[in-house]
């Protein structure tokens, strides 16, 4: 707060120009669901429903409508959050670090990467910018998970061509012999390395999860293939909110069998009923769970359109 309150007019706007079309595709899910609430609001005190019945307009027509609303909506956002917003995001991200926290762009601070199931990387600092890092720690295990070796050197070089790190002089220590000896210089040839420095670096697009995913995915060990499936579903999954939102609002008000103040309990009561399942898939598969379940809101929520198209009596 303090860094906020030091901070110019001038970089608290700018950064509020940088944010303003992610905080907008950030929060359309919310803005169609209450717009399909608020439009049906209106049309009721207005009597346009009593208009499209004597006009013999059905409720199946215009379900038809809010489909094809939500429908260009979802490829509205995808196209615009995955294509044009996420560049803007990141330069936001960067920005409040740099001004806000006052940490350097490219720079990566006490990280461990899992290189493979016995492999692991750590670096108190990176400078991916000028290629370099402080405090490597390389640790191997053996099958049971026992300590075989660990490689320590106090600075290192990236060579981003060859996938590789440089080591000018490192202390190995065999945790099997309980020897340790020290080296002038070692190559570490770790091509999955450099994909997770560029994640840490910068959120990561869509176009690299999937070249990580379907392109380079033998060089990720099996935990990390997990993260990054989850992250690419979640990405994906998350559009298809404004397919089902605007649909279901007018499918709940359509329960003609209800009164209607249950039928706005119902309308009102979607969009965090809808938050809280994916946040809790979201915390499932965190803990385990298979990636299946990121789906499983987006699931009920089309089968619930699905029941309620075909059961419903459709009179307003």
């Amino acid at each position: 707060m303090m860094r906020v309150a030091g901070s110019t007019m001038l970089q608290i706007a700018h950064f509020s120009a940088l944010n303003t079309l992610p905080t907008y595709f950030d929060y359309l899910p919310l803005s169609a669901w209450l717009a399909t609430c608020l439009l049906i609001k209106e049309m009721i005190a207005l009597h346009e429903w009593d208009t499209l019945t004597m006009l013999s307009i059905s409720k199946k027509t215009i379900l038809k409508l809010f489909l094809y609303a939500g429908l260009g909506l979802t490829l509205f956002s995808f196209l615009g959050k995955e294509l044009v917003v996420h560049d803007l995001m990141v330069k936001a991200e960067q920005y409040r670090a740099t001004t806000f926290k006052q940490h350097r762009q490219h720079t990566i601070m006490n990280r461990w990467f899992m290189i493979s199931d016995r492999h692991f990387f750590y670096s108190s600092f990176i400078d991916t910018k000028r290629g370099m890092g402080k405090n490597l720690l390389y640790l191997t295990f053996d099958k049971n998970f026992s300590l075989q070796t660990t490689l320590s050197a106090p600075s290192f070089t990236i060579d981003t061509t060859n996938k590789k790190i440089i080591i000018k002089r490192a202390s190995i220590f065999d945790a099997q012999a309980q020897s340790e000896k020290t080296t002038s210089r070692v190559e570490l040839d770790l091509p999955n390395l450099f994909p997770q420095i560029k994640m840490q670096a910068r959120p990561a697009s869509l176009r690299f999860l999937v070249q990580s995913l379907f392109v380079h995915s033998s060089l990720f060990p099996s935990s990390l293939s997990h993260q990054l499936y989850r992250e690419f579903l979640k990405r994906i999954l998350w559009h298809v909110q404004l397919l089902i939102l605007p649909a279901l609002v007018f499918l709940f008000f359509s329960m003609s069998f209800l009164a209607l103040h249950y039928r706005w309990l119902l309308m009102l009561g979607l969009y965090p009923v809808m938050v809280v399942g994916i946040a809790f898939a979201d915390y499932l598969t965190r803990q385990g769970a298979p990636l299946f379940v990121l789906a499983v809101p987006y699931l009920l929520g089309l089968a619930f359109m699905l029941i309620l198209t075909h059961l419903t009596p459709f009179s307003f």
